[in-house]
């Protein structure tokens, strides 16, 4: 094992193609199977780090074409008393049942892949959306149960335990949901629903342990924006208004014109962020308008301060990041530096209802925390990151310090490393005291392995390989059951 290093020049995202099974089709399901621990795991790390993330990339005969439209599967690592196990498990969501049949054609439109130009509008537009159920993003607990997630508007019940698909709920059936809810300290989840049509409703809502959803504000917009995520304190859920907007009537005959449904936004060069603020003490919503234009899918956190609300995100200057996650680009140009993400902090002045923006400079991803700070001030980030030269989504682990102004970084040569997930000491009394637990692909042996990181230097303490590789994969969480 090697300790962390902040530099490099072998890369080996340059040599990654499609002959590369990172980009090919898990269709396999795993049994609990125990997993070889090189290194020691602090005794006290007992839990359940459950994945999720596109699995399967083709819909009977229909070879899917954008990373986003992959099926999704469950991958969970289970560690007690230093032993850990591995399982895995396809979502069987009705989409994915509906569309696995071999020979058979796409019947649901995707992210980024058309569906049989043969169907009809009607046909198109209501299957499309009152059936689309792949939630291959995200996980999420409400009160006693788990689900996964994507950006609709149905989620997909599963059994902790086995990783089982047991049920589908759908909050609507034409609308969009962010794939990452936010949370209260108290575990209440809230979301927000883009109801589709000539007006766009955006309906504020939270889930009862019941995982029944309640209202708390309607409001109309000319058309429903992209959002994947939201910036969240006890007090406040902000829904940042993006520039990438969905066009309806292109959507309705999305059929006719063979579009998937990314090609059914466009970015407008003329609009700016806007920023609105849901007040949970008072029911009120204001919107900040803004002179600032970005793209991201993620934020980081969230905190009040001296009446303002910094919100930290993982920022684009635009949305081409999204064009660069087509497999044919994927695979061959990679994602050039000037698409990368970078650190990025916007202050809202809430009495002056004003937005200012501070670049980092730091290209941080799939960003996590220690969340306990989720919605107060906080010093450490934790995310992917993609070095300069590099063409691939990551080939480092970075850890930003917010007081400092200064990262640290872990890189191996041979492994790409996924989203990290922060899992604090038992009684710790650092914010940085514990682990990260970081899914990676092994481009030398082809196959997926669990390292665990010291939060504090990033020290590699253990390393697991599982029987067989996890294709590049998105969200995850750990459980304390």
């Amino acid at each position: 094992m090697r300790t962390p290093s902040g530099a490099g020049t072998d890369h080996l995202g340059e040599d990654l193609s499609m002959t590369d099974n990172y980009f090919i089709s898990q269709n396999s399901e795993t049994e609990r199977t125990k997993l070889q621990v090189d290194g020691s795991l602090p005794k006290w790390l007992t839990g359940k780090l459950v994945r999720n993330g596109p699995a399967i990339f083709e819909a009977g005969s229909t070879k899917l074409r954008h990373w986003f439209d992959g099926y999704g599967m469950l991958h969970g690592f289970m560690i007690a008393d230093g032993t850990v196990y591995y399982q895995s498990k396809l979502i069987q969501s009705p989409e994915y049942l509906n569309n696995k049949d071999p020979g058979s054609t796409l019947k649901t439109i995707t992210w980024g892949t058309a569906s049989d130009p043969c169907r009809s509008i009607f046909r198109r537009f209501f299957a499309s959306f009152t059936a689309g159920s792949n939630t291959a993003v995200n996980v999420v607990q409400i009160g006693l149960r788990y689900f996964t997630t994507s950006d609709i508007s149905t989620i997909n019940e599963f059994d902790i335990k086995d990783l089982d698909t047991l049920s589908t709920l759908t909050t609507t059936k034409t609308g969009t949901m962010a794939a990452h809810p936010a949370f209260t300290s108290a575990g209440r989840v809230w979301n927000m629903i883009s109801h589709f049509g000539p007006v766009v409703k955006n309906e504020i809502i939270s889930f009862d342990d019941s995982a029944k959803y309640v209202s708390h504000n309607v409001t109309t917009r000319r058309s429903t924006y992209y959002f994947h995520s939201f910036a969240n304190t006890d007090r406040y859920f902000v829904a940042i208004e993006i520039p990438l907007y969905l066009s309806f009537s292109k959507l309705v005959v999305s059929g006719v014109i063979n579009k998937s449904f990314y090609e059914c936004f466009r970015w407008d060069k003329k609009a700016t962020n806007k920023f609105h603020i849901f007040d949970r003490q008072t029911g009120a919503l204001t919107r900040i308008d803004s002179d600032l234009k970005f793209f991201y899918f993620h934020t980081i956190n969230a905190y009040e301060e001296g009446g303002k609300l910094v919100i930290d995100l993982c920022g684009y200057e635009n949305n081409k990041i999204i064009d660069d996650f087509y497999f044919a680009v994927l695979t061959t140009t990679g994602i050039p530096e000037e698409h990368k993400a970078s650190l990025r902090r916007v202050t809202l002045d809430l009495a002056r209802s004003s937005a200012t923006m501070e670049d980092l400079d730091i290209d941080l991803e799939l960003p996590n925390i220690n969340c306990t700070y989720a919605g107060t001030k906080y010093r450490y980030a934790y995310g992917i990151q993609s070095s300069k030269g590099c063409r691939m989504f990551s080939d480092s682990i970075a850890k930003y310090d917010f007081e400092k102004r200064q990262q640290i970084v872990w890189r191996e040569k041979q492994l790409i490393p996924g989203e990290p997930i922060f899992v604090a000491a038992p009684d710790a009394k650092r914010e940085d005291d514990g682990v990260l637990l970081v899914v990676c692909h092994d481009g030398e042996k082809h196959t997926a392995c669990l390292v665990v990181l010291d939060a504090q230097n990033l020290r590699q303490i253990a390393v697991m390989y599982a029987p067989k590789h996890i294709p590049i994969s998105l969200h995850g969480c750990f459980y304390n059951v």
